[in-house]
C-alpha cells in the first residue's frame, strides 16, 4: 500500500568548498544518501566541515532519524545564519522539512503558520499550482491538528501490552487463495467493534466512507493528496478514540478514500479493506514486538537498548520507513518496509544494478499491482531464492520477484509509485517478517531487528 505526504519541492545542488570532507558530506546530502551521512557525520572531526554544511548535515540527519525537537534547533540555526550560503531554493526546502519538523513534534500552529508563509513565497516566485496547492493542503492539515488540542493522544500509561494478532485474505474471492494476507488486531472506533489492519507502510491512517460512516467518525474540511500508481483526494475525519486491547487514544486522524484503481474486479477487493492504522499510532508506542511464535504484538513498557551497530531505519519525506539491510548477494540496499505489501521484491533500481546476474539465474515472468489511483502489470524476472537480512538476522525467501520498470504488454517504461524515492531497492513485505519468530520494530531509537530461530 502506498501513501505519501509530499512535502518538498526539488532539491537544487549544493555548490561545496573544494575541501574533502566537505565534498563527501556534500554528495551524500546530493544523493539523499541519509545512512552514509549519518555515519560519516559521526566518524568526521567537526572542525573538518565547514559550519554552514555541518549544520546542513546535522539538521537532515537529525530529520531523517526521527529525531524533530533536535532537527528544530539545528534547521533554525542553520536558517538564521547560513541563508546566503543555503542560497534560495535549498533555504526553502530547509524551511519545509522545519515545518515538517515542527508537526511531528506537536507544534502545529507553527508549522502551519510557516507552511502558509512558504506556499506565498513560492507563488510569488513563479512555482507550479500544483506544488503550491500541495503546501496549502499541508497547511491546512496542520491548522487542523492545531485545532485539536492534541492528536493520536495516548490515555493509556505505559506499561507492556499484548494484543492477538489475526490474519486477513483479501484475495479470498479469487477461485483459489493465494496466501498472501494483511495483519489484522481486534479493537474499536468510538466504542465501535472494528477488525483494523496494522500497516507500517501507512504514513496515515485510512478509512473507507462506509467504515467512517458505520464508527460515527467526524468528517472534516481538510483533504489531502493521496499518491500510488495515481492520485486520489482523501478527507479527513476524526475518531474521538481508538482502542486496541487496553490501550486508548483520543483525537485519532484518519482519511477517508474509497480506493479507485480503474479495474472494477481491485476495487471490489479493496473495498473489503478495515480501517488501517499507520505509523501516526505507532510512534506513539514507541517500540513493537512482532511476536509471530505467540501470534501477538507486544507494546513493551520498557524499549529494548538498540545494538551497538546503531539505527538502520529511517524516515523518508513521504513518511515511509526505510530499512538499511543486504541482500543475499552481499549488496547494500535500502528498503521500503511495509507489512501492508505480503511479498518482498525488488525494484527497477536493484535490477538495473544485478541485471547480468538475474537475467542469469532468474525467469521471466509478471506481477500485478493495484493501488491507490490505478492498475499495473509489470514484466519481472523470478529469481528461485533470495536471502535478506533484518538486523543482524537473516532470512531466505523463494520465488522473488524483481521488477524490470516495463510495462508487460508494451515493454515500454511506465511510471512507477509516486511515493517511492529514487533511492529505495525495493520492498520488504510482510512474508519476510513472518520468517523470524519476533521482529523488533524500535520507532524512538529508529533500528529493526529480527531475532532468530524457528518462525
Amino acid at each position: 500500500m502506498k501513501k505519501i505526504l509530499t512535502l518538498l519541492l526539488a532539491a537544487a545542488a549544493l555548490t561545496l568548498p573544494a575541501q574533502n570532507a566537505d565534498e563527501r558530506i556534500g554528495t551524500l546530502i546530493n544523493e539523499s544518501q541519509w545512512f552514509a551521512l549519518q555515519q560519516t557525520l559521526a566518524q568526521t572531526p567537526r572542525k573538518d566541515v565547514s559550519p554552514m554544511l555541518y549544520e546542513l548535515a546535522t539538521s537532515l540527519t537529525f530529520h531523517h532519524f526521527n529525531q524533530p525537537d533536535s532537527a528544530i534547533a539545528h534547521t533554525s540555526l542553520l536558517l538564521q545564519n547560513y541563508q546566503d550560503e543555503l542560497g534560495t531554493a535549498n533555504a526553502l526546502n530547509m524551511a519545509v522539512l522545519l515545518s515538517s519538523d515542527m508537526a511531528r513534534a506537536g507544534q502545529y500552529a507553527q508549522a502551519a503558520d510557516l507552511m502558509e508563509s512558504l506556499s506565498r513565497q513560492v507563488q510569488a516566485q513563479g512555482a507550479d499550482s500544483a506544488s503550491v496547492s500541495q503546501m496549502r493542503q499541508t497547511a491546512d492539515q496542520y491548522r487542523t491538528y492545531a485545532s485539536l488540542g492534541s492528536v493520536c493522544r495516548p490515555l493509556h500509561p505505559r506499561a507492556d501490552y499484548r494484543l492477538p494478532l489475526d490474519t486477513l485474505d483479501l484475495l479470498h474471492s479469487l477461485a483459489h487463495k493465494s496466501g498472501q494476507h494483511l495483519l489484522t488486531l481486534q479493537g474499536s472506533l468510538n466504542r465501535t467493534s472494528t477488525k483494523l489492519v496494522f500497516d507500517t507502510g501507512a504514513g496515515i491512517n485510512i478509512i473507507s466512507s462506509s467504515d467512517a460512516a458505520r464508527c460515527g467518525l467526524r468528517p472534516l474540511d481538510t483533504t489531502i493528496s493521496m499518491a500510488g500508481f495515481g492520485i486520489q483526494q482523501g478527507q479527513m475525519a476524526i475518531a474521538d478514540t481508538l482502542r486496541m486491547g487496553d490501550m486508548t487514544w483520543i483525537n485519532v486522524p484518519f482519511f477517508i478514500v474509497d480506493m479507485s484503481t480503474g479495474n472494477d474486479r481491485a476495487d471490489s477487493i479493496g473495498s473489503l479493506l478495515p480501517p488501517v492504522i499507520g505509523l501516526p499510532v505507532m510512534q506513539t508506542m514507541q517500540e513493537i514486538q512482532f511476536d509471530f511464535a505467540r501470534r501477538e504484538l507486544l507494546i513493551p513498557g520498557r524499549l529494548t537498548p538498540m545494538p551497538q551497530t546503531g539505527p538502520n531505519l529511517l524516515l523518508n519525506d513521504n513518511n515511509n520507513l526505510n530499512l538499511l539491510t543486504r541482500d543475499g548477494w552481499g549488496n547494500p540496499v535500502v528498503m521500503h518496509l511495509d507489512t501492508g505489501i505480503y511479498l518482498t521484491g525488488f525494484n527497477q533500481k536493484w535490477y538495473n544494478q544485478n541485471e547480468k546476474r538475474v537475467r542469469a539465474e532468474g525467469v521471466l515472468d509478471s506481477i500485478r499491482m493495484a493501488g491507490v489511483g490505478g492498475i499495473i502489470r509489470e514484466r519481472t524476472y523470478r529469481l528461485p531464492s533470495m536471502a535478506l537480512n533484518m538486523g543482524s538476522a537473516q532470512a531466505t525467501l523463494h520465488n522473488v520477484h524483481v521488477g524490470t520498470g516495463l510495462d508487460l504488454s508494451s515493454g515500454k517504461p511506465m511510471p512507477g509509485p509516486s511515493s517511492m524515492p529514487p533511492t529505495i531497492d525495493g520492498t520488504i513485505g510482510l512474508n519476510l517478517f513472518e520468517q523470524f519468530p519476533r521482529v523488533i520494530l524500535n520507532l524512538k531509537d529508529m533500528y529493526l531487528e529480527g531475532c532468530p530461530g524457528k518462525p
